[in-house]
């Protein structure tokens, strides 16, 4: 029982710290592949997706990030996706409105904000 309890404690702290520094690395990887997935979803200047019609593409780029992020990005975490449309000639401007998002226009698809509380503080 002594060995157990002098090996045990520091175990678990080993064990919870490795998962503390692996959650925001998994984190940052798996939004970096859900906003590349919007972006090719974007591209495609579609409105329908898993069989469901948005009424912009805005939201249905939205709906890509969201299930691609294992529901870290739903309810009030939605609004940490940003979609945003570019005018490819200088100076860059940002577009909105209908037809924001033309073939040759830039699209960026990002996600920010994103806080993650640790097991451990």
């Amino acid at each position: 029982m002594i060995e157990m309890a002098f090996v045990l404690v520091p175990m678990l702290a080993l064990f919870i710290a490795i998962v503390d520094f692996a959650v925001p690395i998994f984190l940052k990887s798996m939004f970096t592949s859900a906003v590349r997935e919007g972006c090719r979803f974007g591209i495609t200047y579609q409105l329908t997706y898993n069989g469901t019609t948005y009424a912009s593409q805005t939201a249905a780029i939205t709906a890509v990030v969201q299930s691609y992020t294992f529901n870290f990005l739903t309810g009030s975490n939605a609004g940490l996706i940003s979609v945003q449309y570019y005018s490819p000639n200088s100076p860059f401007s940002q577009l909105t409105g209908t037809g924001a998002n033309d073939p040759g226009n830039i699209l960026q698809v990002s996600v920010t904000g994103y806080q993650w509380t640790p097991v451990v503080p």
